[in-house]
């Protein structure tokens, strides 16, 4: 801006510089989120294992690292979805609570499109979408079996069903190799399916 008084008849206009203002003054103190997105990592671990055909050993580390490549997804795309709004994450995952992946995947859509962040959800109760859900609540029971020890229990016959190992080493050999990348790798894709987003590009069949 120029002021046209003149500086001791000198006759020169003199520029005035408006004093700054601190950045975080007029904008306030900004926040950085950093985070890494483990989920490739856990599902490239998974894919590998899919590819030893044979034996109980590569089952038990598929199904583990397959379903923590799910447990990872579903707070990295949720963090994906917030955007400028990460700082909301523990409105959809509390950190002073337990709530299952499998409730996660389920509820964290609808509350996400209740707040109005995406527009449609995964039907997870019909068609399709049920049939992937049911084959991840399979895959949970192989995983809380393993984690939780009770694949570890003493087998004898006869025996009651609750007090069975599960999985036993006999269910791990019998199980396709790949089922639980696989199981994974539909879930993730019904999910951008519905709210009509691609699925990650790291994504890919056994």
């Amino acid at each position: 801006m120029e002021d046209r008084t003149k500086d001791g008849g000198s006759g020169t206009p003199q520029d005035i510089k408006p004093e700054g203002i601190p950045s975080e003054e007029a904008f306030g103190t900004p926040t950085v989120y950093k985070t890494y997105p483990f989920a490739r990592e856990w599902f490239d671990d998974a894919w590998k294992e899919a590819r030893h055909k044979n034996g109980h050993r590569a089952r038990r580390r598929e199904i583990v690292f397959a379903v923590c490549c799910a447990e990872a997804y579903i707070v990295e795309w949720v963090l994906d979805v917030l955007k400028g709004d990460k700082g909301r994450i523990s409105e959809y995952f509390d950190p002073s609570t337990h709530e299952s992946v499998g409730n996660k995947w389920q509820n964290t859509p609808q509350r996400l499109k209740c707040k109005k962040y995406i527009e449609a959800v995964p039907q997870w109760q019909q068609g399709k979408a049920q049939d992937v859900m049911n084959e991840f609540k399979v895959l949970l029971r192989y995983r809380n079996g393993l984690v939780h020890a009770s694949s570890s229990r003493p087998e004898t016959s006869p025996q009651d069903e609750k007090e069975r190992p599960f999985p036993s080493k006999d269910d791990l050999d019998g199980l396709k190799a790949g089922w639980p990348t696989t199981v994974v790798t539909n879930l993730i894709r019904e999910l951008h399916k519905a709210v009509g987003t691609p699925a990650p590009e790291w994504l890919r069949d056994v």
